[in-house]
Order: C-alpha cells, then sequence, then structure tokens
C-alpha cells in the first residue's frame, strides 16, 4: 500500500475522486504540514440527492482545513465542482470530505 492508497481510504474518496499530488510542507526545525490535493474526475454531469442530473458549470478552488495527521496540520486543495440549478443558482457540489453538504453529491 502507498501513501495515496493510504490517504484515499483515511478520506474514504469515492472512484470519481483522485488524489494528485501529495506533499509536507515547512522547515526541518519547525512545524511541518500535509498539503493533500485532489481532483474531481467523474465527468461533467453531477446527480443530486433526488436523482436530478446537472452539467457542471465551472469549478473553484477551494482549500480546506482538515483534522491533523498524527501532529501536522492537514490541508486539502482541491478544484470542486459547481453546477447551476435550474432555476438559475450556482451551487457547489457536497465534498466527500466535508462535514457541511449542499445537498448535491457527485455521482
Amino acid at each position: 500500500m502507498n501513501c495515496f492508497e493510504l490517504i484515499r481510504m483515511a478520506l474514504n474518496l469515492p472512484q470519481n475522486w483522485e488524489i494528485s499530488r501529495i506533499e509536507f510542507a515547512g522547515k526541518e526545525t519547525q512545524s511541518k504540514s500535509l498539503h493533500i490535493n485532489i481532483n474531481y474526475t467523474g465527468g461533467s454531469n453531477l446527480t443530486n440527492t433526488l436523482g436530478e442530473n446537472y452539467a457542471i458549470h465551472d469549478s473553484i478552488d477551494r482549500t480546506f482545513r482538515h483534522l491533523n495527521f498524527f501532529q501536522h496540520n492537514c490541508y486539502i486543495h482541491c478544484k470542486v465542482p459547481r453546477i447551476r440549478e435550474i432555476n438559475g443558482k450556482i451551487r457547489q457540489v457536497q465534498i466527500p470530505w466535508s462535514i457541511h453538504p449542499s445537498g448535491f453529491m457527485a455521482v
């Protein structure tokens, strides 16, 4: 098992999300932090919890502070897909490691 598989299992990432890079940042004498880059690879359509399909409108760069990895601060960097709803509102999709779901699940 490599570190990508270990982090994937720890975050419980579905198949349509992939880890593209993992790195430690910081100096040897200071506290290092773990940075994980994740990409959505599930195509150009998303389905919400009601089974309605939406095309991806765009994606935005986001950084999330996650739980510590042992003693290291952990940050997840991701281009998060957004969809345009029928009423014209643009909404960010639910990300697998989020505890505040937006109502949309990338499948």
